[in-house]
């Protein structure tokens, strides 16, 4: 009988150590497949794979403002992020803010030379949106890949 209790209770420790580390698992997988979606989401921002010409950079400067919004909307959801954590992942959230504010600056600072742009410089111009767009998106992805 009391042989039968001990092998009842290693039994019932067995099923409940497998059950909680089982749970945890799944916690981290889905964890990393919302990160995944979350990443996918910010590329789809700015599509910069699309090669716009001179005669398109009315399409490329609406492009590229209604992108600065959809980021401004990113940057608030990871402030909303921010305001909910705690320790490492408050600060890191906050660090990435920050760097996503300043970027989006830059953004806005390049963009603000749009009404100077000619035939002649349209792809370097172009190509530095690109670069800003990439150093973002860099940003994002480690801030939101390191929580």
């Amino acid at each position: 009988m009391k042989k039968n209790f001990i092998y009842i209770s290693f039994f019932c420790l067995l099923i409940l150590f497998l059950l909680v580390s089982c749970g945890t698992h799944t916690e981290r997988r889905s964890g990393n497949k919302k990160d995944s979606a979350v990443n996918k989401n910010i590329s789809l921002i700015w599509n910069n794979t699309k090669d716009y010409t001179y005669e398109q950079k009315e399409q490329f400067k609406i492009d590229v403002e209604n992108a600065k919004k959809k980021l401004s909307n990113k940057i608030d959801e990871l402030r909303k992020q921010a305001s909910v954590s705690s320790g490492n992942a408050k600060e890191n959230y906050n660090d990435g803010v920050q760097r996503l504010v300043e970027e989006r600056e830059f953004l806005n600072k390049k963009m603000s030379d749009f009404n100077e742009i000619t035939n002649e410089n349209w792809d370097h111009f172009k190509s530095g949106v690109n670069f800003a767009w990439k150093d973002i998106e860099k940003t994002w992805i480690s801030t939101t890949e390191n929580i």
